[in-house]
């Protein structure tokens, strides 16, 4: 009676362990596929992050000429004050 059992069970057993099985490598699959996608996304990140360090850069290159042109204004300003000033006070 036990060898009846096992002949009914094995092929059960065997059915179940070839569909973990197959549970298995599909899961798999989808392990590299979702890594295959975070690759792509972590390249695409970096591309993002070089492109907005470079923006960056570029924007504090123009805030230091525009500080640069702001003083130099503002330097030609306080002369144009100074001269117009004098030129008062002489006549």
């Amino acid at each position: 009676m036990a060898t009846r059992n096992l002949s009914v069970e094995a092929p059960q057993r065997l059915a179940e362990a070839l569909e973990s099985f197959e549970t298995t490598l599909e899961d798999g699959h989808e392990t590299k596929d979702i890594l295959k996608l975070l690759r792509v996304e972590v390249e695409s990140l970096t591309a993002d992050r070089e492109r907005l360090q470079e923006n960056l850069r570029a924007a504090e290159e123009n805030a230091r000429h525009l500080k640069q042109a702001n003083k130099e204004v503002s330097d030609r300003i306080n002369s144009a004050i100074k001269l117009i000033r004098a030129v008062m006070g002489q006549t």
